[in-house]
């Protein structure tokens, strides 16, 4: 125990309390996101009941989307609330919404994508010399072919298919 009863630990100890490698909270330090309350004479990092608290703040924050740098920003406004009002935590946070739903845009566009090309393809046994997919890849993927292109693709591999029946 330290002299304000809270409970000092080794980076071992609270990688045992947090159930993170102890690689993580060296990488944390590294990055700020964490700091040892003090260091002994040995060069040992001690953390008091705090980082515990920090850590599970870090974890949370991961859950949802944060990055790394944002979860710094995020610790310090958490550090000194009252240097921050919550409108300032809201547009933190609603930033992060907004730039995770075009995340979310740009990831079902690749799914459409996807779902395009393999819906293009017969998945028959014939060689794949001719296919539809591979071919779209070939031409650097959907994305750089027109819509009359690609439909003229669709439709060659098509009739190549029944051709092979």
């Amino acid at each position: 125990m330290s002299k304000d009863n809270s409970t000092v630990v080794t980076i071992g100890g609270l990688a045992k309390a947090s159930g993170l490698p102890v690689s993580t909270l060296r990488y944390y330090e590294r990055q700020g996101l964490l700091r040892p309350s003090r260091r002994s004479a040995s060069g040992y990092r001690h953390y008091d009941d705090s980082a515990v608290a920090q850590l599970a703040f870090i974890q949370q924050a991961k859950a949802i989307g944060f990055q790394l740098q944002e979860i710094i920003d995020l610790l310090a406004i958490n550090v000194d609330k009252q240097s921050s009002t919550c409108a300032e935590v809201k547009q933190f946070v609603d930033r992060k919404y907004e730039d995770t739903l075009m995340h979310l845009s740009k990831v079902e566009a690749i799914a459409h994508a996807l779902k395009q090309l393999s819906d293009a393809c017969c998945g028959g046994a014939e060689s794949a010399e001719h296919g539809t997919i591979l071919s779209a890849l070939n031409k650097s993927g959907r994305h750089s072919m027109g819509d009359d292109e690609y439909e003229l693709l669709c439709t060659r591999q098509k009739a190549i298919t029944l051709m092979q029946w």
